[in-house]
């Protein structure tokens, strides 16, 4: 009896030590949306976006998480809210070498929600299509180029209480980027402006949202951040008060 008390205390030993920490190869995970964190008014606002291949080259799984932190107006300092997004999707890349920039990608489904309960839920799900395609606008060794993508979808399983979501998010996003746009020293360096539609039609993008991100990169010996500086306008930025209108200006560092 003594032996077997024994093993069952080394088998759990085993066990823990295996969940806790383990030599087994993991997917390997690629940034997927930028990482920053960002801060000003009205709060500060954390991304963490990574997203990894499964079963061969063109099926991902994606994840996104962005969290509102009143850390400076509010003497408790809780966090506003909180946005789960896990997504997957499949991608169909151009078969064009000069091209390589350029895809399709099948939303098969993407979920976003703030994870609360009641009054306070707010979640929805939708089916996607994303076109990826660059246009280069300078011809140096490291030119500039104009990156763009259209996103659009189609939502379902909407929350109870989140059944007018779509007036406020739409049913597309737009996205256009400058990269390199600054030169050599900063080649790095880009602008981003992004939109979706919204209101009753569910695509005028002036009652849906914009934001404008600059992001400026430069090398240093061991630490590599960019700053960033970002402006957002409309509703939908946070998922508990979607449907306010809301302005932001914040800046901070990135990865």
């Amino acid at each position: 009896m003594k032996h077997l008390k024994c093993l069952f205390l080394l088998l759990a030993l085993t066990t823990q030590a295996y969940a806790d920490e383990s030599e087994r190869p993991v997917v390997q995970f690629e940034q997927y949306r930028p990482n920053y964190f960002i801060i000003g008014n009205p709060n500060l606002k954390i991304q963490f976006s990574f997203k990894a291949k499964l079963f061969g080259d063109d099926l991902y799984m994606g994840y996104t998480q962005r969290i509102f932190w009143d850390v400076l107006y509010v003497e408790s300092a809780p966090v506003l809210d909180t946005i789960y997004n896990p997504e997957a999707f499949y991608r169909f890349h151009s078969q064009a070498k000069s091209e390589k920039d350029t895809w399709l990608d099948l939303g098969l489904i993407e979920h976003e929600s703030n994870g609360l309960a009641g009054y306070g839920s707010r979640s929805w799900n939708r089916t996607y299509l994303r076109y990826h395609s660059v246009l280069p606008l300078t011809g140096s060794k490291d030119p500039a180029k104009l990156y763009w993508s259209l996103k659009a979808w189609v939502p379902y399983v909407v929350d109870l209480q989140t059944t007018d979501y779509i007036n406020y998010r739409g049913l597309y996003d737009f996205d256009l980027t400058f990269a390199n746009f600054l030169g050599e020293r900063l080649k790095e360096t880009d602008l981003n402006f992004r939109i979706n539609g919204g209101g009753k039609s569910w695509v005028n993008p002036l009652q849906g949202s914009q934001e404008v991100t600059l992001r400026i990169h430069h090398d240093f010996q061991k630490f590599t951040p960019s700053f960033f500086i970002q402006m957002f306008h409309g509703y939908g930025e946070t998922m508990l008060n979607y449907n306010r209108n809301t302005f932001g200006l914040r800046g901070g560092i990135g990865f």
